[in-house]
């Protein structure tokens, strides 16, 4: 699995998505870092 182009795919998505949840651009961008971060260290 490529983290990466995942990454740059759907991260204005899920960085809407955040922001709609969280109401700061600042939080929702840390949490999706945090998703991928996380993300990156699994092996499936």
């Amino acid at each position: 699995m490529d983290t990466n182009a995942l990454y740059f795919e759907y991260k204005p998505l899920l960085s809407s998505l955040a922001y709609k949840m969280l109401g700061s651009r600042a939080d929702a961008e840390d949490i999706v870092q945090d998703v991928f971060a996380e993300l990156e260290t699994k092996r499936f």
